[in-house]
Protein backbone atom coordinates (compact mmCIF):
# COMPACT_ATOMS: atom_id res chain seq x y z
CA UNK A 1 0.00 0.00 0.00
CA UNK A 2 2.82 2.42 0.84
CA UNK A 3 4.49 1.58 -2.45
CA UNK A 4 1.34 2.71 -4.26
CA UNK A 5 1.35 5.98 -2.31
CA UNK A 6 4.97 6.84 -3.13
CA UNK A 7 4.71 5.58 -6.70
CA UNK A 8 7.85 3.39 -6.61
CA UNK A 9 8.48 -0.31 -7.18
CA UNK A 10 11.00 -2.58 -5.47
CA UNK A 11 14.23 -2.58 -7.45
CA UNK A 12 13.61 0.77 -9.14
CA UNK A 13 16.68 3.01 -9.46
CA UNK A 14 15.90 6.47 -8.08
CA UNK A 15 17.64 9.82 -7.66
CA UNK A 16 17.12 12.81 -5.41
CA UNK A 17 14.11 14.03 -7.40
CA UNK A 18 12.28 10.69 -7.05
CA UNK A 19 13.14 10.49 -3.32
CA UNK A 20 11.85 14.04 -2.71
CA UNK A 21 8.64 13.21 -4.59
CA UNK A 22 8.14 10.05 -2.51
CA UNK A 23 8.69 12.02 0.71
CA UNK A 24 6.12 14.58 -0.44
CA UNK A 25 3.53 11.86 -1.09
CA UNK A 26 4.13 10.32 2.35
CA UNK A 27 3.84 13.71 4.07
CA UNK A 28 0.70 14.57 2.08
CA UNK A 29 -0.97 11.37 3.29
CA UNK A 30 -1.10 12.84 6.82
CA UNK A 31 -0.63 9.37 8.29
CA UNK A 32 2.83 9.99 9.76
CA UNK A 33 4.27 12.32 12.39
CA UNK A 34 7.83 12.13 11.09
CA UNK A 35 9.33 10.77 7.89
CA UNK A 36 13.03 10.20 7.21
CA UNK A 37 15.03 7.92 4.94
CA UNK A 38 18.38 6.12 4.98
CA UNK A 39 20.68 4.73 2.31
CA UNK A 40 22.32 1.36 3.09
CA UNK A 41 25.24 -0.25 1.34
CA UNK A 42 28.94 0.38 0.68
CA UNK A 43 28.61 1.06 -3.04
CA UNK A 44 25.95 1.67 -5.67
CA UNK A 45 23.26 0.60 -5.98
CA UNK A 46 22.35 1.60 -2.41
CA UNK A 47 19.26 0.33 -0.62
CA UNK A 48 16.70 3.01 0.18
CA UNK A 49 14.63 2.66 3.37
CA UNK A 50 11.94 5.11 4.56
CA UNK A 51 11.39 5.48 8.32
CA UNK A 52 7.79 6.52 9.12
CA UNK A 53 6.47 7.21 12.63
CA UNK A 54 2.66 6.87 12.56
CA UNK A 55 0.46 9.77 13.63
CA UNK A 56 -2.67 9.44 15.80
CA UNK A 57 -5.67 8.31 13.73
CA UNK A 58 -7.99 11.09 14.92
CA UNK A 59 -7.15 14.73 15.47
CA UNK A 60 -8.34 17.80 17.33
CA UNK A 61 -6.99 21.23 16.51
CA UNK A 62 -7.39 24.68 18.04
CA UNK A 63 -6.01 27.82 16.44
CA UNK A 64 -6.00 31.50 17.36
CA UNK A 65 -5.39 34.50 15.15
CA UNK A 66 -5.25 38.21 15.91
CA UNK A 67 -4.92 40.95 13.29
CA UNK A 68 -5.87 44.57 12.74
CA UNK A 69 -8.18 43.67 9.87
CA UNK A 70 -10.47 41.17 11.60
CA UNK A 71 -9.29 41.43 15.23
CA UNK A 72 -9.62 38.06 16.96
CA UNK A 73 -10.58 34.74 15.38
CA UNK A 74 -10.61 31.15 16.65
CA UNK A 75 -10.44 28.01 14.52
CA UNK A 76 -11.55 24.55 15.67
CA UNK A 77 -10.95 21.27 13.84
CA UNK A 78 -12.11 17.72 14.56
CA UNK A 79 -10.89 14.93 12.31
CA UNK A 80 -12.32 11.41 12.41
CA UNK A 81 -9.89 8.89 10.88
CA UNK A 82 -8.06 11.96 9.59
CA UNK A 83 -4.65 10.25 9.53
CA UNK A 84 -5.63 6.85 8.21
CA UNK A 85 -3.83 5.81 5.06
CA UNK A 86 -7.08 4.75 3.44
CA UNK A 87 -10.79 4.45 4.05
CA UNK A 88 -13.49 6.88 5.14
CA UNK A 89 -12.56 10.18 6.79
CA UNK A 90 -14.43 13.19 8.14
CA UNK A 91 -13.09 16.66 8.90
CA UNK A 92 -15.22 19.31 10.64
CA UNK A 93 -13.93 22.90 10.79
CA UNK A 94 -15.36 25.94 12.58
CA UNK A 95 -14.12 29.53 12.42
CA UNK A 96 -15.40 32.06 14.97
CA UNK A 97 -14.83 35.80 14.67
CA UNK A 98 -16.03 38.74 12.65
CA UNK A 99 -16.30 36.25 9.81
CA UNK A 100 -18.08 32.98 10.63
CA UNK A 101 -17.46 29.76 8.75
CA UNK A 102 -18.34 26.12 9.33
CA UNK A 103 -17.66 23.13 7.09
CA UNK A 104 -17.87 19.34 7.03
CA UNK A 105 -15.67 17.39 4.58
CA UNK A 106 -16.29 13.68 3.98
CA UNK A 107 -13.54 11.76 2.16
CA UNK A 108 -13.28 8.27 0.69
CA UNK A 109 -9.64 7.54 -0.06
CA UNK A 110 -8.03 4.29 -1.29
CA UNK A 111 -4.55 3.94 -2.86
CA UNK A 112 -4.57 3.67 -6.62
CA UNK A 113 -8.00 5.32 -6.92
CA UNK A 114 -9.11 8.95 -7.11
CA UNK A 115 -10.29 10.38 -3.80
CA UNK A 116 -14.02 11.07 -3.55
CA UNK A 117 -14.97 14.24 -1.67
CA UNK A 118 -18.25 15.62 -0.32
CA UNK A 119 -18.02 19.04 1.32
CA UNK A 120 -20.68 21.34 2.77
CA UNK A 121 -19.87 24.85 3.99
CA UNK A 122 -21.88 27.69 5.50
CA UNK A 123 -20.53 31.17 6.12
CA UNK A 124 -21.27 34.77 7.05
CA UNK A 125 -18.65 37.34 6.06
CA UNK A 126 -18.18 41.01 6.87
CA UNK A 127 -15.29 43.01 5.45
CA UNK A 128 -14.16 46.53 4.54
CA UNK A 129 -14.69 47.27 0.84
CA UNK A 130 -11.93 49.69 -0.16
CA UNK A 131 -13.02 52.81 -2.08
CA UNK A 132 -10.97 55.52 -3.76
CA UNK A 133 -10.10 58.31 -1.29
CA UNK A 134 -12.83 57.15 1.12
CA UNK A 135 -12.91 55.06 4.27
CA UNK A 136 -13.77 51.38 3.67
CA UNK A 137 -17.47 50.52 3.35
CA UNK A 138 -18.60 47.54 5.44
CA UNK A 139 -20.09 44.77 3.30
CA UNK A 140 -21.94 41.76 4.71
CA UNK A 141 -23.13 38.60 3.00
CA UNK A 142 -23.83 34.99 3.88
CA UNK A 143 -24.16 31.76 1.97
CA UNK A 144 -24.06 28.00 1.73
CA UNK A 145 -21.97 25.85 -0.60
CA UNK A 146 -21.99 22.11 -1.29
CA UNK A 147 -19.46 20.32 -3.50
CA UNK A 148 -18.94 16.80 -4.80
CA UNK A 149 -15.62 16.22 -6.54
CA UNK A 150 -12.75 13.87 -7.28
CA UNK A 151 -9.20 14.67 -6.25
CA UNK A 152 -5.79 12.96 -6.17
CA UNK A 153 -5.96 12.65 -9.95
CA UNK A 154 -2.30 13.52 -9.80
CA UNK A 155 1.06 13.38 -11.38
CA UNK A 156 4.27 13.59 -9.31
CA UNK A 157 3.54 16.76 -7.30
CA UNK A 158 0.36 17.89 -9.03
CA UNK A 159 -3.23 17.27 -7.97
CA UNK A 160 -6.22 17.57 -10.30
CA UNK A 161 -9.63 18.26 -8.74
CA UNK A 162 -12.88 18.18 -10.71
CA UNK A 163 -16.52 18.19 -9.68
CA UNK A 164 -19.83 20.02 -9.30
CA UNK A 165 -21.04 22.55 -6.75
CA UNK A 166 -24.22 24.21 -5.53
CA UNK A 167 -24.07 27.61 -3.88
CA UNK A 168 -26.63 29.87 -2.25
CA UNK A 169 -25.75 33.50 -1.74
CA UNK A 170 -27.52 36.25 0.24
CA UNK A 171 -26.47 39.90 0.08
CA UNK A 172 -27.44 41.35 3.47
CA UNK A 173 -27.26 44.95 2.20
CA UNK A 174 -29.50 44.62 -0.86
CA UNK A 175 -31.66 41.67 0.27
CA UNK A 176 -30.55 39.55 -2.68
CA UNK A 177 -30.92 35.77 -2.45
CA UNK A 178 -29.55 33.70 -5.33
CA UNK A 179 -28.89 29.98 -5.93
CA UNK A 180 -26.58 28.54 -8.59
CA UNK A 181 -25.37 25.16 -9.84
CA UNK A 182 -21.97 24.84 -11.50
CA UNK A 183 -18.90 22.75 -12.26
CA UNK A 184 -15.21 23.33 -11.63
CA UNK A 185 -11.75 21.96 -12.28
CA UNK A 186 -8.52 22.91 -10.47
CA UNK A 187 -4.90 21.87 -11.00
CA UNK A 188 -2.60 22.41 -7.99
CA UNK A 189 1.15 22.03 -7.63
CA UNK A 190 2.54 22.81 -4.17
CA UNK A 191 6.17 22.18 -3.19
CA UNK A 192 7.02 25.23 -1.03
CA UNK A 193 9.36 24.46 1.88
CA UNK A 194 7.50 26.96 4.11
CA UNK A 195 4.06 28.52 3.79
CA UNK A 196 4.96 31.96 5.16
CA UNK A 197 8.70 32.44 4.60
CA UNK A 198 9.56 30.08 1.69
CA UNK A 199 12.97 29.93 0.04
CA UNK A 200 12.35 27.22 -2.55
CA UNK A 201 9.57 25.32 -4.25
CA UNK A 202 6.48 26.52 -6.08
CA UNK A 203 2.81 27.15 -5.43
CA UNK A 204 1.14 26.97 -8.83
CA UNK A 205 -2.63 26.79 -9.37
CA UNK A 206 -4.88 27.16 -12.37
CA UNK A 207 -8.46 26.23 -13.00
CA UNK A 208 -11.86 27.06 -14.41
CA UNK A 209 -15.39 27.39 -13.07
CA UNK A 210 -18.79 27.62 -14.76
CA UNK A 211 -22.11 28.39 -13.06
CA UNK A 212 -24.59 27.11 -15.66
CA UNK A 213 -27.91 27.00 -13.80
CA UNK A 214 -29.74 29.59 -11.68
CA UNK A 215 -32.67 28.66 -9.46
CA UNK A 216 -35.35 31.34 -8.97
CA UNK A 217 -38.85 32.33 -9.97
CA UNK A 218 -37.98 35.47 -11.90
CA UNK A 219 -38.62 35.96 -15.60
CA UNK A 220 -35.14 37.35 -16.17
CA UNK A 221 -33.03 34.94 -18.20
CA UNK A 222 -29.66 33.70 -17.01
CA UNK A 223 -26.64 32.95 -19.15
CA UNK A 224 -23.79 30.83 -17.74
CA UNK A 225 -21.04 32.70 -15.89
CA UNK A 226 -17.55 31.30 -16.34
CA UNK A 227 -14.15 32.11 -14.86
CA UNK A 228 -10.53 31.15 -15.36
CA UNK A 229 -7.59 31.76 -13.03
CA UNK A 230 -3.83 31.27 -12.85
CA UNK A 231 -1.81 31.83 -9.64
CA UNK A 232 1.94 31.43 -9.19
CA UNK A 233 4.25 31.92 -6.20
CA UNK A 234 7.84 30.83 -6.74
CA UNK A 235 10.58 32.06 -4.34
CA UNK A 236 14.12 32.46 -5.63
CA UNK A 237 16.95 32.11 -3.03
CA UNK A 238 19.69 34.73 -3.40
CA UNK A 239 22.20 34.11 -0.61
CA UNK A 240 20.90 35.85 2.53
CA UNK A 241 17.92 37.13 0.53
CA UNK A 242 14.91 35.55 -1.13
CA UNK A 243 13.09 37.11 -4.06
CA UNK A 244 9.41 36.13 -3.93
CA UNK A 245 7.29 36.84 -7.05
CA UNK A 246 3.54 36.39 -6.51
CA UNK A 247 1.56 36.51 -9.78
CA UNK A 248 -2.19 36.25 -10.40
CA UNK A 249 -4.52 36.39 -13.39
CA UNK A 250 -8.30 35.97 -13.30
CA UNK A 251 -11.08 36.48 -15.86
CA UNK A 252 -14.85 36.33 -15.51
CA UNK A 253 -16.87 35.68 -18.65
CA UNK A 254 -20.35 37.03 -18.01
CA UNK A 255 -22.83 37.56 -20.87
CA UNK A 256 -25.51 38.88 -18.50
CA UNK A 257 -24.39 42.46 -19.21
CA UNK A 258 -25.86 45.58 -20.75
CA UNK A 259 -24.32 47.87 -23.36
CA UNK A 260 -22.14 49.44 -20.64
CA UNK A 261 -20.64 46.07 -19.62
CA UNK A 262 -22.57 46.15 -16.32
CA UNK A 263 -23.61 42.68 -15.15
CA UNK A 264 -26.96 41.76 -13.64
CA UNK A 265 -25.01 39.61 -11.14
CA UNK A 266 -22.44 41.94 -9.56
CA UNK A 267 -22.22 39.87 -6.36
CA UNK A 268 -19.17 38.69 -4.45
CA UNK A 269 -19.10 35.17 -6.00
CA UNK A 270 -19.04 36.74 -9.47
CA UNK A 271 -16.59 39.58 -8.76
CA UNK A 272 -12.84 39.93 -8.86
CA UNK A 273 -11.84 40.98 -5.34
CA UNK A 274 -8.31 42.18 -4.66
CA UNK A 275 -6.55 43.08 -1.41
CA UNK A 276 -5.02 41.90 1.84
CA UNK A 277 -2.31 39.32 2.40
CA UNK A 278 -4.47 36.17 2.42
CA UNK A 279 -5.64 34.33 -0.69
CA UNK A 280 -9.42 33.77 -0.71
CA UNK A 281 -10.11 35.36 2.68
CA UNK A 282 -13.58 36.80 1.96
CA UNK A 283 -14.41 35.17 -1.37
CA UNK A 284 -12.86 32.10 -3.01
CA UNK A 285 -11.32 34.17 -5.80
CA UNK A 286 -9.87 37.00 -3.67
CA UNK A 287 -6.35 37.92 -4.85
CA UNK A 288 -3.71 39.22 -2.37
CA UNK A 289 -2.29 42.70 -3.01
CA UNK A 290 0.36 44.46 -0.95
CA UNK A 291 -1.31 47.89 -1.20
CA UNK A 292 -4.30 47.65 1.13
CA UNK A 293 -6.18 45.64 3.73
CA UNK A 294 -9.69 44.29 3.18
CA UNK A 295 -10.72 43.98 -0.45
CA UNK A 296 -11.60 46.13 -3.45
CA UNK A 297 -13.88 45.09 -6.30
CA UNK A 298 -12.28 45.10 -9.73
CA UNK A 299 -13.45 44.61 -13.32
CA UNK A 300 -14.09 41.23 -14.98
CA UNK A 301 -10.46 40.80 -16.06
CA UNK A 302 -7.62 41.43 -13.63
CA UNK A 303 -3.94 40.68 -13.19
CA UNK A 304 -1.80 41.32 -10.13
CA UNK A 305 1.98 41.17 -9.70
CA UNK A 306 3.45 41.33 -6.18
CA UNK A 307 7.22 41.15 -5.72
CA UNK A 308 8.92 40.83 -2.34
CA UNK A 309 12.60 41.00 -1.42
CA UNK A 310 13.08 39.27 1.95
CA UNK A 311 16.17 39.27 4.15
CA UNK A 312 16.60 35.85 5.78
CA UNK A 313 20.01 36.35 7.41
CA UNK A 314 18.56 36.79 10.92
CA UNK A 315 15.89 34.09 10.87
CA UNK A 316 13.54 33.45 12.55
CA UNK A 317 13.44 37.25 12.14
CA UNK A 318 12.61 38.37 8.58
CA UNK A 319 12.52 41.75 6.85
CA UNK A 320 10.61 42.18 3.58
CA UNK A 321 10.26 45.05 1.13
CA UNK A 322 7.42 44.56 -1.38
CA UNK A 323 5.90 46.29 -4.36
CA UNK A 324 2.73 45.51 -6.28
CA UNK A 325 1.07 46.33 -9.58
CA UNK A 326 -2.61 45.73 -10.34
CA UNK A 327 -4.46 46.15 -13.61
CA UNK A 328 -8.11 45.44 -14.42
CA UNK A 329 -10.37 46.00 -17.41
CA UNK A 330 -13.92 45.33 -18.58
CA UNK A 331 -12.67 43.25 -21.52
CA UNK A 332 -9.71 40.92 -21.99
CA UNK A 333 -8.53 43.02 -24.92
CA UNK A 334 -8.55 46.11 -22.73
CA UNK A 335 -6.46 44.32 -20.11
CA UNK A 336 -3.54 43.91 -22.51
CA UNK A 337 -3.80 47.13 -24.53
CA UNK A 338 -3.53 50.90 -24.04
CA UNK A 339 -1.33 50.83 -20.94
CA UNK A 340 -1.55 54.62 -20.54
CA UNK A 341 -4.72 54.84 -18.45
CA UNK A 342 -6.25 58.11 -17.29
CA UNK A 343 -8.39 58.86 -14.19
CA UNK A 344 -11.52 59.35 -16.32
CA UNK A 345 -11.05 56.08 -18.21
CA UNK A 346 -13.53 53.78 -16.46
CA UNK A 347 -13.05 50.88 -18.91
CA UNK A 348 -9.63 50.01 -17.43
CA UNK A 349 -7.62 50.96 -14.38
CA UNK A 350 -4.32 50.26 -12.72
CA UNK A 351 -2.97 50.68 -9.20
CA UNK A 352 0.36 50.52 -7.43
CA UNK A 353 1.18 49.46 -3.88
CA UNK A 354 4.16 49.11 -1.58
CA UNK A 355 4.80 47.58 1.83
CA UNK A 356 7.51 47.09 4.46
CA UNK A 357 7.15 44.06 6.73
CA UNK A 358 8.92 42.68 9.78
CA UNK A 359 8.11 39.04 10.53
CA UNK A 360 9.04 36.57 13.26
CA UNK A 361 8.40 32.82 12.98
CA UNK A 362 7.14 31.31 16.26
CA UNK A 363 5.58 28.04 17.44
CA UNK A 364 2.14 29.73 17.55
CA UNK A 365 2.50 30.96 13.98
CA UNK A 366 4.17 33.93 12.33
CA UNK A 367 4.01 37.42 13.84
CA UNK A 368 4.11 40.12 11.18
CA UNK A 369 3.96 43.89 11.31
CA UNK A 370 3.36 45.69 8.01
CA UNK A 371 3.23 49.29 6.81
CA UNK A 372 1.32 49.63 3.49
CA UNK A 373 0.51 52.30 0.94
CA UNK A 374 -1.34 52.37 -2.39
CA UNK A 375 -2.58 54.96 -4.86
CA UNK A 376 -6.15 53.63 -4.48
CA UNK A 377 -6.78 55.55 -1.26
CA UNK A 378 -3.45 57.38 -0.79
CA UNK A 379 -3.22 56.31 2.86
CA UNK A 380 -0.60 54.59 4.96
CA UNK A 381 -1.99 51.52 6.72
CA UNK A 382 -0.28 49.90 9.71
CA UNK A 383 -1.18 46.20 10.04
CA UNK A 384 -0.40 43.54 12.63
CA UNK A 385 -0.91 39.78 12.15
CA UNK A 386 -0.41 37.17 14.88
CA UNK A 387 -0.95 33.48 14.18
CA UNK A 388 -1.55 31.20 11.22
CA UNK A 389 -3.73 32.24 8.28
CA UNK A 390 -7.31 30.97 8.32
Amino acid sequence: MLMKIIGLKVGTRVGKEEIDAAMSHLQASGAFDTITYSLYGKEEPFRLVFHCAPAPTNQFGLGFRLDTEQWAAIALNVGINAHKLMGHKLNVDLRLGQCLNGSAHYIVDYPGWPTFNLKAETYKYAYGLQMMDFAPVIREYKGFKAMAYLSKLRWTNTDLQAGVKFQKFADLDNFVNEKFLGAFVNVITYTLDDRYFPRKGVDFKYGANCDFRKFDNSDMGFNPVGSFHVDLRAPIPMGPFALVPDLHYRSFFDSNVDEYHVSSYMYEPFSNMVGGCMYGRYVDQQIPFVGWEGAASMDNHVMVANLGLRLDAFKPLFFTLSGGYLRSAETMKGLFSNWQTTPDDISRRQHFGAAIEVGYDTVIGPIRGTLRWSDLNHRLQACLFIGYDF
